[in-house]
């Protein structure tokens, strides 16, 4: 692969753009498309409160329409990963607390 040739200027600028594409227009979009699927998951199975699903609507509908670059959005995703990582682990404890140990 390489033969001592210095890179093509056009090549490092199309691989440029591609991954600023990718970063900053692609990612947004498939995270608000896996938030918005587990909100629409935790709607139809109830494993955890609805305000959470609504919530995740409102994540999912700001990554995807919001442009990523201008706004603290990107921290949407992680933050909706612990607030319902949290929720499940609380709720599953409140509906175990009588249970006797296994």
């Amino acid at each position: 692969m390489d033969d001592g040739r210095p890179l093509n200027w056009e090549v490092y600028r199309l691989a440029e753009g591609t991954a600023a594409a990718i970063l900053l227009v692609a990612i947004p979009r498939i995270s608000a498309v896996f938030v918005a699927s587990t909100s629409t998951v935790y709607l139809r199975t109830g494993v955890v409160p609805n305000w959470l699903a609504y919530v995740g609507y409102t994540v999912a509908f700001g990554l995807f329409f919001v442009p990523f670059v201008t706004t603290p959005l990107g921290l949407g995703l992680p933050l909706f990963v612990l607030i319902s990582s949290v929720t499940i682990l609380v709720t599953r404890a409140r509906s175990h607390e009588g249970d006797p140990v296994e």
